[in-house]
């Protein structure tokens, strides 16, 4: 088999398996909008995920058809529906690590900041503004911008062809200055909120005279922070890096890029069960339910005119005085 022809299913594969985890995840996650207004931004965040693994199915399935390459639309709005994930997903990553952030520095005010109308309106926003964004800049773009977002069927990897901060592409110099400044803020906003969070525990640690140690929920909310703030940041940094400094990656490097991009976007379907008991309990309900629904028989439903059919043909027995 070609090496490539193998390495596009596997990623084929992969991303269709991950569509149909995380869409699993996503239902789950729609049945509990009503414990948190915290799951409508994480329910927010998958759907644009699940987006954006499309995009990573979609990429393989026009190279094996042996498409040469898209042609029914113009560049510029190829590049709009294929690309537009990756600007929705930079506020929600902004919002989500404040709104994790807050937990741990001031828990009461979470449902002022992030009241359910308050979180509607910035999930909302966070898709409508990044979009219209993302059009305006492609409109006002040349014809030959390397920074459209395409596709390519002799190698496995989808953007543009722009390499590093160069103003020789409007639209990468735009992209990778909103992930760099989304890279920032984020990790500032976590080190602040464990920072805070430790420096408060050890003020009362000290005023109450006890000792802390490895297994207090205080130490596993900083470290399950910790945790989400890696996961949601190593990928993406890992395929920059890789874009940057490998430049004729051939197909093993295609394979690595592709992969670290599929990853990126299916971490949180790993992430947000893991660390999310409410969310694995609904998980665990919904599994059963599915499960018990395929092994019940189906019940023979019974016309109920025949039983009126029955009891009209029976004659009523009235026993002598």
């Amino acid at each position: 088999m070609d090496p490539l022809l193998g390495c596009t299913l596997t990623i084929l594969i992969i991303s269709i398996g991950f569509i149909i985890w995380y869409l699993f995840v996503t239902v789950c996650l729609f049945n509990c909008l009503h414990k948190s207004p915290t799951f409508i931004l994480l329910f927010s965040q998958a759907l644009n995920d699940i987006y954006a693994l499309s995009q990573c199915a979609w990429q393989p399935i026009i190279s094996l058809a042996g498409v040469p390459e898209e042609s029914f639309l113009p560049d510029r709005w190829l590049s709009v529906i294929h690309g537009s994930f990756e600007l929705i997903s930079l506020p929600h990553y902004i919002i989500i690590a404040l709104n994790r952030a807050l937990f741990l520095i001031d828990h009461t005010k979470m449902n002022i900041i992030f009241s359910r109308r308050n979180t509607i309106v910035i999930c909302l926003t966070m898709w409508t503004i990044p979009l219209l964004a993302n059009i305006l800049l492609h409109i006002f773009s040349e014809e030959d911008d390397d920074g459209f977002y395409l596709f390519s069927t002799s190698h496995l990897e989808m953007g543009g062809d722009n390499l590093g901060l160069t103003l020789t592409s409007f639209l990468g110099l735009v992209s990778d200055l909103c992930f760099y400044a989304t890279v920032v803020i984020v990790v500032v906003t976590y080190i602040i909120a464990i920072v805070w969070h430790s420096y408060k525990k050890r003020a009362f640690l000290s005023s109450s005279g006890s000792s802390s140690d490895g297994s207090s929920p205080s130490f596993g909310m900083e470290m399950r922070l910790t945790i989400v703030c890696l996961v949601n940041l190593v990928p993406p940094t890992i395929t920059t890096i890789i874009e940057y400094t490998w430049a004729d990656r051939g197909t093993a490097g295609s394979f690595i890029f592709a992969l670290g991009t599929v990853g990126d976007n299916a971490v949180n379907s790993i992430v947000l069960p893991a660390f999310s008991q409410l969310l694995r309990e609904c998980m665990k309900k919904k599994a059963k339910s599915i499960l018990c629904a395929r092994r019940t028989p189906e019940v023979q439903k019974v016309d109920p005119k025949l039983f009126e059919r029955r009891r009209s043909t029976v004659t009523t027995f009235v026993p002598p005085a």
